[in-house]
Parts: structure tokens; sequence; C-alpha cells
């Protein structure tokens, strides 16, 4: 879903060198983005609504977004 509306800045997904911890599986996607307001406060609310579609899929209500802005 972020790909379609992003297109190119969505790297990944990929999963992580430590796959798993306890019993949750692991996957990164990275958003690349520019430094802009209007750019920035639209991720937010794609992300934000991806998420909730996402979780209101049958069988997805139990997976959790972490979103971290600084990564590196």
């Amino acid at each position: 879903m972020l790909r379609q509306k992003l297109g190119d800045r969505v790297l990944g997904p990929v999963i992580p060198n430590i796959a798993r911890i306890r019993s949750y599986f692991g996957q990164n996607i990275m958003l690349k983005l520019e430094k802009s307001a209007p750019v920035l406060s639209g991720a937010k609310a794609l992300i934000r609504h991806t998420t909730e579609i996402m979780l209101g899929r049958p069988g997805l209500s139990q997976v959790q977004v972490a979103v971290d802005v600084d990564p590196v």
C-alpha cells in the first residue's frame, strides 16, 4: 500500500539480522523522504492510514507497527 503512493521511496520489506524475538517476527521497511514539512506530514498520515487499514483486516489484528524516525 505504501509503495502504491510513494513508489521508489519505499525500500523493503527486508528481514532484519535478528529475524525473531520471542514470538515476534520482524520485517523492516524504510522510507526515503525529503526533509520538507508537507512531505513528512503526508507520509505520517499515509503510515497512520495504512496501519489502520492493515489492522482492520482479518488475521492481522496482532500485527504491531513501530516507527523509528532516525534508524541509523
